[in-house]
């Protein structure tokens, strides 16, 4: 593998479709990852590779350097007990979910690099596929990072033709196209205390416009060798509802409190909180207000292989959450993973 990737990048150094430099050494990473979740409805198996590799320059060009990464997750849906008949699976026992994404970046300047990325997900029932472009600068001493990504998307799927429970007819689009604009601003606020941000527009040609603005802030206690953890996410999704979708007006804040703390040198235990509100309205033109809300208690154990915590390091790490709503519904989700950095 590292000899292959080596020759993928000098083969672009010779023809200039990218500036990798001709001197440089290779960062590799290799992810991958299994999860289960299961519910009162379905049952869920997903599984992920990834792999990413970035160039160090040798020479004295600063600041230019190229990234290539891959990735691929598979999600098997199967209903959670066999006399599950509210489940539409059209005829097969099974769903099947297969998504792969593409993505290279090339640095320009010190702080500076813009990248395109590509991906497409293949369904039983939906295919869709997505483009882009991103780009990423530093600020202040490389203290404040500001992240800019304008993505197209297309989903081409069976159209449906039904009566809603509000009597209304539903009819579904076989093709819906749109965009999506996210801006992302990470800022060291202290040596101690990283603060990040984020807010995202996305059109649909089936929906209104919808938004959203997040923010977090993440606190290392010094004392206490462990670290605190708050975000809060306001979404919007609301306007005049078409009789093209499956659902009505959403507005839905979550919030959620984590802390990580540091064991063994080599060990991070973290617990984790999260509130999650939604009220859907299922027609703009009626008064009748869904209120959901669901709480998410999880932990995770990492182990990292290096003892040095100013590097990144091979890790594998270990996941166990439980999902519970207000309408009697809950499920559990448990994951392993596993990080290589060569």
């Amino acid at each position: 593998m590292w000899q292959l990737t080596r020759k993928i990048m000098t083969w672009l150094s010779v023809t200039g479709l990218l500036s990798v430099p001709r001197s440089f050494a290779l960062d590799q990473k290799f992810d991958t990852a299994g999860a289960y979740y299961r519910d009162q409805v379905v049952k869920v198996y997903i599984a992920s590779l990834g792999y990413g590799v970035m160039t160090k320059d040798l020479s004295d060009r600063a600041g230019v350097s190229t990234g290539l990464s891959f990735s691929h997750v598979y999600k098997n849906i199967q209903p959670a007990s066999d006399d599950q008949n509210s489940l539409d699976f059209k005829g097969n026992d099974k769903l099947e979910q297969r998504s792969y994404d593409f993505a290279v970046d090339q640095g320009i300047l010190v702080g500076t690099d813009v990248g395109l990325f590509y991906g497409w997900l293949d369904g039983q029932f939906a295919d869709s596929m997505w483009y882009g472009i991103r780009a990423n600068q530093w600020f202040y001493d490389e203290t404040i990072k500001l992240s800019l990504s304008v993505r197209k998307n297309k989903i081409e799927q069976e159209s449906s033709d039904y009566t809603d429970f509000d009597g209304k007819r539903i009819v579904t689009p076989e093709t819906i196209e749109g965009d999506n604009f996210t801006a992302s601003l990470f800022s060291f606020l202290s040596t101690n205390t990283i603060f990040m941000s984020d807010y995202s527009l996305t059109r649909s040609s089936n929906r209104p416009d919808a938004w959203s603005l997040g923010g977090q802030i993440r606190r290392y206690i010094k004392a206490l060798y462990g670290s605190l953890h708050l975000s809060q996410i306001h979404y919007e999704n609301v306007g005049t509802i078409e009789p093209v979708t499956e659902y009505g007006t959403i507005v839905a804040d979550t919030t959620s409190i984590e802390w990580h703390q540091k064991m063994f040198r080599q060990w991070i235990l973290m617990g984790g909180y999260r509130f999650f509100k939604e009220d859907e309205r299922p027609r703009s033109n009626t008064s009748n207000i869904n209120r959901t809300g669901s709480d998410y208690i999880y932990s995770s154990l990492r182990y990292r292989f290096s003892k040095l915590w100013t590097h990144q390091s091979s890790e594998v790490s270990f996941l166990a959450g439980r999902y519970l709503s207000n309408s009697s519904s809950g499920g559990s989700i448990y994951s392993i993973g596993a990080r290589l950095i060569f």
